[in-house]
């Protein structure tokens, strides 16, 4: 039989972000067959074939050194992907991460139900669905990740870090550093005095577009000392 193409370009990004040989790269191609099996009936990403692939699989793959940083520390970390839609990028975190636990977030039950399937038929066993909003969300995280979900705003990262436990962060996908810039900058002063916030470029196999991953992290409290008197 002969292989398609997107899962040849598929295997060849994976050889380039260094990941050809590990154990989830079988988890990691039966998910995208599922995905590209019911992509267009379901409406689940904008693309098919190899732009599916190198937009949405790699893309998401591209931040997983920096997910794995930032979790490193965390014994069975748990991550939530939200605004998850067709599973993207939190399956194939799923995939290269198996010793954290990923929650999928999405409200539409039509895309839960295809990745309940998209779980099963792949054999990943350290993702849920959890079909809820952002605002009945209560478990807390260690970090959350969302990609093509909505742009940062004063209000929507301050339901995200409400959301995460002490020393967790929220990490986001995003393109151009002229957009990203736009985006901090419109948090405002108050909240971005009360985060540390890290741009970081990506490099996405065979896409000659910018990505950025920003994270966000909630500044620890300074705790006031008691002075020394005599």
């Amino acid at each position: 039989m002969t292989t398609p193409a997107w899962e040849t370009v598929l295997r060849d990004g994976l050889e380039r972000l260094g990941l050809g040989r590990r154990a989830g790269v079988g988890h990691l191609l039966a998910y995208t067959r599922e995905l590209q099996r019911w992509n267009e009936r379901l409406g689940l990403v904008h693309a098919s074939g190899t732009e599916l692939i190198v937009r949405h699989i790699l893309d998401s793959l591209g931040g997983l050194t920096v997910v794995q940083a930032l979790v490193e520390d965390r014994d069975a970390p748990v991550i939530a992907d939200i605004g998850t839609g067709g599973g993207l990028p939190g399956v194939p975190l799923a995939c290269f991460l198996p010793g954290a636990r990923i929650h999928l977030v999405e409200r539409s039950e039509g895309k839960c139900g295809f990745l309940r399937g998209a779980l099963l038929a792949a054999r990943i066993r350290n993702a849920m669905v959890v079909n809820e909003t952002l605002r009945e969300l209560r478990e807390p995280f260690d970090l959350i990740v969302f990609r093509a979900f909505r742009p940062l705003s004063e209000s929507f990262v301050n339901q995200l870090t409400q959301l995460l436990r002490p020393g967790g962060a929220v990490c986001a996908y995003k393109g151009r550093a002229e957009r990203v810039e736009t985006e901090i900058a419109s948090l405002g002063d108050d909240l971005t005095a009360r985060l540390c916030t890290e741009i970081v470029r990506v490099d996405i196999p065979f896409l000659a577009e910018e990505r950025h991953l920003v994270i966000l992290k909630p500044r620890v409290a300074d705790i006031a000392m008691p002075s020394g008197g005599s």
